[in-house]
């Protein structure tokens, strides 16, 4: 034993002498906080990618079950449940209620953003970016920046921001066919704002050969609206979306080259199209503000030398 004792401790010692050389030799290589127990490179990336998705899963489920809690209360206001009706022959449902569908899709890189369609009927992950627009110096008023495809639910919150930014609401509206709602045409009404916003989307010849129906008081929110915009004010009135807001969106476009958010998440993209917007509105306070300069210039040399001009900013 004794003899077996000191050989296992020469063996022990010289193998605690090698583990201390091992260890400074790999702190020296990789550095003193690596302990060497470290997942793998391509096993620790797995794990972050597993997390990710098992993240995004979970936020697609609470997100189906936010929208079945908006669903009306079937027990109140429509058919008995289901459980106390017959059984229906035919397809069963796609997905019970509030569960997300196997084809719903999240963005790990912008969670916030969505699919679009673009112009161009092509699909795009990114925001709707909307702007009120001036039509008489093409100035932008308000913006806003949603992670809706649709426009039609933003009117409001819409006319709120042009009210809070110019501290009163537009007297007229042109807006296309993709804000159109009953409930949007009889809000803006209410507010005594003119507006044209066509029900439905035509095609050029449809639209030029269209005539305006007769209407009475009783005729429905869309027959009255489509009628309104058939009449020759009507179609003076929302051509004016081709002079106005149409070659804004062409000039930050094309002339500032603006197509795509350099930004992620929903409140820095609205935070960098307001600067977009408030580039372009300085350009035009530029034109017009020097045009309007020139102009006062042409009046005062008309006065003469020993006159006093008075001039009256608009």
């Amino acid at each position: 034993m004794k003899e077996e004792s000191a050989r296992l401790e020469t063996e022990i010692a010289q193998l605690l002498a090698t583990a201390e050389r091992i260890d400074d030799q790999e702190d020296k290589e990789l550095g003193s906080d690596v302990r060497g127990d470290e997942l793998p490179a391509e096993f620790a990336f797995r794990e972050n990618r597993l997390a990710k998705i098992r993240q995004a899963m979970s936020e697609l489920e609470a997100d189906a079950k936010a929208q079945e809690a908006q669903l009306p209360d079937q027990n109140e206001c429509g058919p008995p449940p289901a459980e106390s009706m017959p059984a229906k022959r035919g397809r069963p449902r796609k997905k019970p209620i509030g569960v997300p569908d196997d084809k719903a899709q999240r963005n790990f890189t912008d969670p916030e953003s969505r699919i679009m369609k673009a112009a161009d009927k092509s699909f795009v992950q990114g925001y709707n970016a909307q702007a009120a627009v001036d039509s008489e110096y093409q100035v932008v008023v308000a913006t806003m920046v949603t992670n809706q495809a649709a426009d039609s639910p933003h009117i409001e919150d819409m006319v709120a921001r042009i009210e809070e930014n110019t501290g009163q609401l537009p007297d007229e509206m042109s807006l296309d066919a993709g804000y159109y709602s009953d409930t949007n045409v009889e809000s803006l009404e209410k507010k005594n704002i003119d507006v044209y916003m066509p029900p439905c989307r035509l095609k050029h010849r449809e639209y030029r050969d269209a005539k305006p129906e007769p209407v009475t008081e009783q005729s429905a929110t869309r027959e009255r609206m489509k009628a309104k915009v058939l009449t020759d004010e009507g179609r003076a009135e929302y051509g004016l979306r081709k002079e106005t807001v149409e070659p804004v969106f062409g000039q930050i476009k094309e002339c500032r080259g603006f197509r795509r958010f350099s930004m992620r998440g929903q409140e820095a993209c609205e935070a960098e199209w307001s600067l977009v917007c408030a580039a372009h509105n300085l350009l035009k306070l530029a034109r017009y503000g020097a045009k309007a300069m020139a102009e006062q210039t042409v009046r005062v040399a008309a006065f003469p030398k020993n006159a006093t001009p008075f001039l009256v900013a608009a």
